[in-house]
């Protein structure tokens, strides 16, 4: 798997075959200054939203990224927008997020503070692979406010009273319905209690 290493996250990516596949993506994408290329996971695209205060994991939710934005206008048939997405209550995949942070904290001892966004990958066998982490709300913030994971609310409350005792505790934050949620470019986001709401019966 090939991908620019700075910009959007569908930039120029594309699975690479062969020797010649990745000449060719060279040639190609001359203008891209930075790339990175990394074993191509097969399996769901999984994201994370955490906040931790003073090295205190207070809060996180998973979720998932089933369908990219556009995604028949580039190669790889991904993009760096989700336009559908599942919500995930599965704690193994924050509790191997947290323990990413804590093995960075222990070796630059430091401590882990503010908004941290995963995206990971699962390989054929389950394994999940961090493939960015980002120290910002991400784009899924405003959504996952709606349905009760307010990091917007708990953000603005941390700023406003400067600490975090007003804050609820819930490091495995677990949705109260199977939500599913549908995005597009320019245009208000749909949530829905579950995928089964997608599907249209025509007589």
């Amino acid at each position: 798997w090939i991908r620019a290493t700075k910009g959007s996250g569908g930039l120029g990516s594309l699975r690479l075959d062969s020797i010649d596949n990745y000449k060719s993506w060279l040639f190609i994408n001359k203008e891209i200054p930075e790339f990175t290329v990394c074993e191509f996971l097969t399996g769901r695209h999984l994201a994370t939203q955490m906040l931790y205060i003073d090295g205190e994991y207070l809060k996180g939710a998973a979720l998932e990224c089933a369908e990219y934005v556009m995604a028949n206008l580039v190669p790889s048939k991904v993009t760096g927008n989700t336009s559908f997405g599942r919500f995930l209550n599965e704690d193994r995949i924050l509790s191997f997020c947290n323990s990413c942070i804590e093995y960075i904290c222990n070796k630059l001892n430091l401590k882990a503070h503010g908004v941290l966004s995963f995206d990971l990958k699962e390989d054929r066998e389950g394994n999940m692979k961090v493939t960015e982490c980002n120290i910002r709300h991400m784009a899924y913030t405003g959504i996952m406010s709606e349905i009760g994971f307010d990091l917007v609310g708990d953000s603005m409350r941390y700023i406003e009273a400067g600490n975090a005792y007003g804050i609820e505790r819930a490091p495995y934050y677990h949705y109260e319905k199977p939500y599913v949620f549908l995005r597009d470019v320019d245009i208000e986001p749909i949530i829905l209690d579950r995928e089964s709401e997608l599907l249209v019966s025509y007589e």
